[in-house]
């Protein structure tokens, strides 16, 4: 299994405890949210019952418009919604160089798109990963 990181530890101990999945990093490391959407259809292929999605981090450390960052986020989530793919989103945290407001509209827009319908994990899941029940 490629991949190292907290994310890998804790779907591993998943697996470990019977749960019968292949897990796939479908994660590129620089990637912002705009390319994550363009690679949307390309990660369907893998026939995902589950995605955990993470991305925005590099946007925002090139400051790119928080409302651009929400829009391309919840794109994919309407995406994967749409074809019944469980997703759970991974909040990240901002560095706080692009002032108190930006920092805080980052951090803000992933609870946003969360609200109360998508699992959320407040605590920043490094890379995005794409389980895949083995047994297809």
């Amino acid at each position: 299994m490629p991949g190292q990181g907290r994310e890998w530890g804790l779907l591993e101990s998943y697996i470990d405890n019977g749960y019968n999945y292949r897990v796939i990093n479908a994660g590129i490391s620089g990637e912002t949210s705009s390319g994550a959407l363009s690679r949307v259809e390309w990660a369907l292929t893998l026939k995902p019952d589950i995605v955990i999605l993470v991305t925005g981090a590099n946007d925002g450390l090139r400051g790119i418009d928080t409302k651009l960052i929400a829009a391309n986020i919840t794109d994919i989530v309407k995406l994967l919604e749409d074809r019944d793919i469980v997703v759970i989103l991974g909040g990240m945290q901002m560095v706080q160089n692009l002032g108190q407001t930006y920092t805080r509209e980052f951090s803000k827009l992933y609870q946003d798109i969360a609200g109360e319908r998508i699992p959320f994990d407040e605590a920043a899941i490094v890379g995005a990963c794409v389980a895949e029940r083995s047994s297809r």
